[in-house]
């Protein structure tokens, strides 16, 4: 069986399990295609997994002897005052949504965001993480070593988490924030950190190799975020299978990986003192949280996702 992933960002080769195929990255709607391109041989795939909607009619049309599933991963929108790539976005769902063969959903949130919009159920299926790599390699010198791993955009609120983290460093002036990302509000993050007095404390690094990123994990005690949406959360998964709980914002993906793993704890981060008060309290206990939070993910491994998706793919009677 030949399988063809579609994408609108290279971040979504994250969502990619191991699953052969080959890659198409769609950006602002234009096709580039680092690992294939778009000839004649590429009209020949059992199915397409598109991970983006952008793009989905032209894709639709392409690759029509082809099975499209949808692989939803949210969109941080309402319907109300969409820019234009959230009203192409909108469209092109819209006039797919009953071409899709499937549409699988990485949360029961995108699930009910997806059916509030456009009108069908998707499947859930979570996503798993790589638990033969994200591996434990024991504790942090530092108790107080926290890490957010992820874009620097509005949306992920970087901005309250380093005023929650203000609070933290107040009691312990040794403690450490390391910020993984790049985006357009990474200048006025390194800006709010100074004036808040805590340059010292807040490491910003990005465009790491994947065994770096690792070390970070493996390094840090707490994973935190503040973010104001996320479809699923991702870096949650590779910090606990990594050992590692996580303080993060009280939005609904987030309270679901939270409430099924019980590693870790939900704050409203628009409370700077009491996000703080529970990245202390969690970096306490962290050391006891290690076979807890490995645990869970061992049950959402790629592996599991994998077996999952073809058991969904072969509900149609594609032939391998």
């Amino acid at each position: 069986m030949r399988f063809l992933h579609v994408l609108d960002t290279l971040e979504q080769t994250k969502s990619i399990p191991r699953i052969a195929g080959n890659i198409v990255n769609i950006m602002g709607g234009v096709m580039r295609t680092p690992e294939t391109s778009l000839d004649s041989k590429l009209g020949k795939f059992d199915v397409v997994f598109l991970h983006t909607a952008i793009g989905a009619m032209r894709i639709a049309w392409r690759f029509r002897r082809s099975k499209i599933i949808h692989l939803y991963h949210g969109y941080p929108c309402s319907l109300k005052g969409l820019n234009i790539y959230g009203l192409r976005h909108h469209l092109n769902e819209m006039f797919m949504v009953k071409r899709y063969l499937h549409v699988v959903a990485s949360s029961s949130f995108t699930a009910r965001e997806y059916e509030s919009r456009y009108g069908r159920k998707p499947k859930i299926l979570h996503y798993g993480v790589n638990t033969n790599y994200y591996t434990p390699n024991g504790l942090a010198n530092n108790k107080y070593n926290f890490l957010y791993v992820g874009r620097l955009k509005q949306r992920k609120g970087v901005d309250m988490l380093l005023k929650s983290f203000k609070h933290v460093v107040n009691r312990h002036p040794s403690a450490l924030l390391e910020i993984v990302g790049s985006g357009p509000e990474k200048e006025g993050l390194q800006v709010l950190a100074k004036d808040l007095l805590i340059e010292q404390n807040v490491l910003f690094s990005s465009n790491l190799s994947a065994d770096e990123l690792l070390a970070k994990y493996r390094n840090c005690r707490v994973y935190v975020s503040a973010s104001r949406w996320e479809g699923f959360g991702l870096p949650l998964l590779e910090a606990m299978s990594c050992g590692k709980p996580c303080v993060v914002s009280d939005i609904p993906s987030h309270k679901a990986i939270i409430e099924a793993s019980r590693v870790g704890v939900c704050v409203d981060p628009s409370d700077s003192e009491e996000f703080a008060e529970n990245m202390i309290k969690i970096a306490d206990e962290s050391h006891t949280l290690v076979s807890t939070a490995r645990s869970y993910t061992l049950k959402h491994s790629w592996d599991n996702y994998v077996e999952n998706l073809m058991v969904i793919v072969n509900e149609e009677g594609i032939k391998q």
